[in-house]
């Protein structure tokens, strides 16, 4: 019938699981308290040692944090060491009664007892041997196992002899050991290396497996006739699509093209012109329409309303050398005008400020033909959708084509502020 184990060892397992935390302190219990040899024989029963440890104590304090069966061993290889409970004179039963107790906060108060300044190491009360169950580390267990008196017939030499086969022993059953620890890494490197061959085959396989079911389905949805002339009718239908939008875009880009080559060609044309000469508008007459909106215009602002603003939009830099004799003209005339110069490239990002300036700047618009065909579009649109306000298009090849597109402007404002009542 199989005895209950004794609790005080049960408790010391739990302790020494506990001290685990502190390696360091842990490795120094075992100096001064187990067998050195003892201590090694243990440290190389949880595998071959770690670069950087060389101490075998330090080495057992972190094998003993994970391996149960170690950690049973020296359990009971400290319990047989430590005094006695009725041994209350040896220096050690405070800590040993702290590490036999069942209660944490013992244990606890045992790790923080050898951490204290005033607790010294002392010399072991008993020099303990612990038997292990490892197979591996039968022959060093024959070889550790002290040798039996010697009978008062043997002489000296002759146990020295055998003191010397036994270390023999010893010395080849470690390098046995050592062999047998570098063969169960290569094993383990071996079989780590299968399994990840093992894994990356079963990975293929499901690939494999899905693609040979994707591949059913779509056998399986092909087998009927009526279903493939389906499936011919919407792809066709898509290339359709797909057809319209191209040749929607190629006849876009072919219209983008031409507008642009044309305002090119206009552009190299208005070079070729001679530069117009206008007199200055404050030392001659204007002409009988003109004198008649410069009127009309005066009527207007003298009933407290704001003179017209109108903005001007179009050609480059030789366009752009009269903008000095329009606001001359706008000045005789009685209104208010501003020339920007034509986006060419970029003509979409100056419509949201074109935008905006129709909104709350200007009350009318005129378009010189020094402006993308795109941009001429959007523009009419946004003065439409901004109370219909006039916007002309003027093309422009001297001043004189500006000054009349002006006159047509103004009259449709001073029409527009009649109907409305202003």
């Amino acid at each position: 019938m199989a005895t209950s184990p004794d609790p005080c060892l049960h408790a010391l397992d739990s302790a020494l699981l506990l001290l685990s935390r502190e390696p360091k302190l842990m490795a120094a219990l075992f100096t001064a308290l187990l067998h050195k040899d003892q201590v090694a024989t243990w440290a190389n029963s949880g595998g071959q040692r770690k670069a950087g440890r060389p101490d075998p104590a330090l080495q057992l304090a972190e094998i003993v944090a994970v391996h149960n069966k170690v950690r049973a061993q020296v359990a009971a290889g400290a319990h047989a060491a430590l005094p006695t409970p009725e041994d209350t004179e040896s220096p050690w039963a405070k800590l040993a009664g702290l590490l036999r107790s069942e209660k944490m906060s013992d244990w606890e108060a045992a790790l923080e007892h050898m951490q204290s300044k005033d607790w010294s190491w002392p010399s072991p009360p008993i020099t303990a041997k612990a038997t292990q169950d490892n197979p591996l580390r039968e022959r060093t267990q024959q070889a550790q196992i002290a040798p039996p008196a010697a009978s008062s017939t043997e002489s000296e030499p002759a146990l020295q002899e055998k003191v010397e086969h036994l270390q023999s022993q010893l010395k080849t059953a470690r390098q046995e050991a050592a062999t047998l620890q570098e063969e169960i890494g290569q094993e383990r490197r071996r079989r780590h290396a299968e399994d990840q061959e093992r894994s990356a085959a079963l990975a293929a396989a499901e690939t494999e497996r899905q693609r040979a079911t994707e591949l059913k389905q779509q056998l399986a949805s092909s087998n009927s006739a009526s279903e493939r002339e389906v499936m011919l009718e919407a792809e066709l239908k898509e290339l359709r699509h797909a057809l319209h939008v191209v040749t929607q875009k190629v006849d876009w880009l072919e219209e983008e093209r031409d507008d642009l080559h044309g305002l090119l060609a206009d552009h190299d044309r208005f070079d070729a012109l001679d530069e117009e000469q206008i007199p200055s508008f404050r030392d001659r007459p204007l002409t009988q329409p003109e004198q008649e909106l410069t009127a009309a215009l005066a009527q207007r602002d003298d009933s407290g309303h704001s003179p017209f603003r109108v903005l001007v939009v179009g050609g480059g830099k030789p366009q752009h050398r009269h903008q000095g004799k329009l606001a001359e003209y706008a000045d005789s005339v009685g209104f208010q005008a501003h020339w920007r110069m034509a986006e060419y490239q970029a003509w979409h990002r100056a419509l949201d400020g074109l935008r905006r300036d129709m909104h709350g700047r200007f009350d009318a618009l005129i378009i010189l033909h020094w402006n993308r065909t795109t941009f001429t579009r959007k523009a009419r649109e946004i003065c439409d959708s901004d109370g219909d306000k006039p916007c002309l298009t003027c093309h422009y090849e001297g001043f004189t084509n500006l000054r009349e597109s002006l006159q047509e402007c103004l009259r449709e404002l001073l029409a527009g502020a009649k109907r409305a009542g202003d």
